[in-house]
């Protein structure tokens, strides 16, 4: 016998809250590869995944979202664990997104390696960028947890090591949401307020790979790149490397290691320098005495006599070498003064008084400019002749050629 009919939404109903109630639904992780991608300006991010045969849309939460390490793309084989949702009011059924593994790879691997070779196109990692640090700093920053034991290893190592500098703690997140911001906010911070900063040192003691992640975000490798005051990373231990660590001017193996990297030993300065008074002082002492010998076994007609003797050669040495720069001067000189009578004769061969004085003649018209050829005046014209002894003025009545011989 048929049942009696029910409407479209108690139906749509009853399908959500059996799908509600299916424990396999609830919790299920399904691999595909991403289709119909689109990063929705609500913060959302809608797509499919499809394999062969069948294809099931996807919505990630822009709650969620931050969880994700990498930027998702078209046609990426992913494995998406999350659960089954209905939607009654257009009957579709829904993969909601709760975490994202690429497959066959770990996430946090694969965001590391896409953030690395993003960073290195752009020079961020480029070690001609990098900078020393100073021989001898007078302030340190150190962004990172103000509780943390990362903090109180820096202080220890360096206060231990050197006593002549101030340490400034910028304090903020190391880990959780949130912290990459922070991290880079501080960091700009120093450089902002406290820009008399010799070194920024930011990191933070080891962790799981999670625990570490703000310090492979790009919003803290930019700030780190960014810096006008150069920075240690020190981030985990000797085994981790973050994206901090690429970028920074320098990286230390830990937060221990930050604090011998960023200032010298003034203990073993101290011994060094006493060590080498000492030895100056012997050293005096052993040259004066040699001196007070020497002096006092010479007898002081001789030693003026010796000492005479030197400043006549000395003397003499001089008057040789300034005989010899005059020689070379004269020399000199001499070369100049036919250089200068050569190219006077050549000038005065090309001067054009020269040329008059030897019975030849220039032309002009009435402006002053010179007439070189007959096709240059016409009958009629007046012209001024340029002589030896003076200038005649006449009037053009014809033209001619020049007689033979």
């Amino acid at each position: 016998m048929a049942r009696n009919p029910v409407t479209v939404t108690q139906l749509n109903r009853y399908l959500k809250d059996t799908v509600a109630a299916d424990i396999f639904l609830s919790n299920i992780r399904v691999t595909g590869e991403i289709t119909n991608l689109n990063y929705h300006n609500s913060g959302h991010v809608f797509f499919s995944i499809r394999d062969k045969e069948s294809i099931i849309e996807c919505n990630l939460w822009s709650s969620v979202l931050p969880r994700i390490r990498y930027r998702l793309e078209e046609g990426m084989q992913i494995i998406i664990s999350g659960y089954i949702d209905f939607y009654p009011k257009n009957g579709r059924i829904k993969l909601i997104v709760r975490d994202i593994d690429i497959e066959g790879e770990g996430d946090l691997a694969v965001a590391f390696e896409k953030m690395k070779i993003k960073l290195n196109a752009e020079g961020l990692f480029d070690p001609a960028r990098k900078r020393p640090l100073p021989a001898f700093p007078k302030k340190i920053a150190v962004v990172t947890a103000p509780d943390g034991a990362a903090v109180q290893d820096i202080i220890k190592t360096i206060t231990m090591k050197n006593d002549f500098v101030d340490i400034i703690v910028w304090p903020c997140k190391v880990q959780g949401k949130g912290s990459a911001e922070d991290i880079a906010a501080g960091i700009r911070g120093v450089n902002e307020k406290i820009s008399d900063a010799d070194i920024i040192i930011c990191g933070r003691g080891g962790g799981s790979k999670e625990d570490l992640w703000s310090f492979n975000e790009e919003v803290v490798a930019r700030a780190i790149y960014e810096s006008a005051i150069p920075v240690i990373s020190a981030v985990g231990h000797d085994i981790d490397t973050s994206i901090s660590d690429l970028v920074a001017d320098v990286r230390a193996a830990t937060p221990t290691a930050a604090g011998e990297i960023a200032v010298p030993d003034m203990r073993k300065i101290r011994m060094e320098l006493e060590e080498n008074a000492s030895s100056l002082a012997r050293y005096l002492e052993l040259f004066a005495s040699r001196m007070e010998m020497m002096l006092g076994s010479r007898d002081p007609a001789q030693q003026r006599s010796a000492l005479m003797e030197r400043i006549l050669r000395s003397a003499s040495d001089t008057d040789s070498r300034m005989m010899i720069i005059q020689n070379a001067l004269t020399s000199k000189l001499d070369r100049a003064a036919s250089d200068i009578r050569t190219k006077k004769a050549e000038l005065d061969a090309l001067d054009p008084s020269g040329i008059i004085s030897r019975g030849y003649s220039i032309v002009k018209d009435v402006d002053g400019n010179i007439i070189s050829s007959t096709n240059d005046v016409k009958a009629g014209d007046q012209i001024h002749i340029t002589m030896r002894d003076g200038t005649v003025s006449a009037d053009v009545t014809g033209k001619g050629e020049l007689p033979n011989g």
